[in-house]
């Protein structure tokens, strides 16, 4: 089973809704997937996805579920670990409740091919112990300011606290496939030259009125609207990762 990790240094560059196309778009190509609420404090998964998962991963916590046994059905097979939000238990999780949940992953290898963590924002221990948890970090950012400059913080910190992986970068809400180039070169060549660490260009999204829609309707942009853009820049994106020989270090 590979796992990802999808993190950001800022709150709302698109994260979640990457993680909710990107794996469906990997369930319609065949891979059975799972997708993991890992916003410990403000999940919303369920919510963007219209589910009613009856089981989350308070009742693992709580030790009345194992988590093999919360997975909820989501859009065109992909199936979904629904997190709590405002639930103390897991706003306060610490490192015996994050072991709970790295013990319990393996688990889901019999339902998986690919496993992919929607992580908070922030570079806080649960965030990162989740990113420690994946064979892949995909961090995600925009074209603005703020954000590129959290990306590189983010990638900084993980690279400094992981084992070396792969780190990809994604760039949401582009005017351009020349803006996303022109961003992830600045992020490669700061990350090059002061942390000797290589990311790679996993791919972009330009900014579309489909993705907005489908937030607002509770039905992602794969599903609603599969001629879109949009969804052709996330196929593309799936296939980087299916086909890591494609992935660009440099743009």
């Amino acid at each position: 089973m590979k796992k990802y990790a999808i993190t950001s240094g800022k709150g709302g560059v698109g994260k979640t809704t990457l993680s909710m196309n990107l794996g469906i778009s990997l369930a319609q190509a065949g891979h059975r997937t799972v997708l993991f609420d890992a916003d410990l404090q403000l999940a919303n998964v369920d919510v963007m996805l219209g589910l009613h998962p009856e089981f989350t991963l308070a009742h693992v916590v709580a030790g009345h579920k194992k988590m093999s046994e919360i997975l909820c059905a989501g859009p065109d097979g992909l199936m979904v670990i629904g997190g709590g939000s405002a639930i103390p238990t897991l706003m306060n999780a610490g490192p015996k409740r994050m072991k709970l949940f790295a013990d319990q992953i393996d688990e889901l290898q019999t339902d998986a091919d690919c496993l992919i963590f929607d992580t908070g924002a922030g570079i806080d221990n649960r965030v990162i112990t989740f990113c420690q948890m994946a064979d892949e970090v995909i961090v995600i950012t925009t074209p603005d300011p703020a954000s590129v400059a959290d990306a590189y913080a983010t990638i900084k910190v993980v690279n400094k606290k992981m084992d070396p992986k792969p780190i990809h970068v994604v760039v949401n809400m582009a005017s351009s496939v020349e803006e996303a180039t022109y961003i992830f070169n600045a992020i490669a060549q700061i990350s090059h030259q002061f942390l000797r660490k290589e990311v790679s260009f996993l791919g972009y999204l330009t900014t579309q009125p489909e993705v907005a829609l489908g937030n607002r309707k509770r039905s992602p942009f794969m599903v609603k609207a599969p001629e879109s853009a949009a969804a052709d820049q996330v196929r593309e994106i799936v296939q980087y990762l299916t086909q890591p020989s494609q992935i660009k270090l440099v743009a």
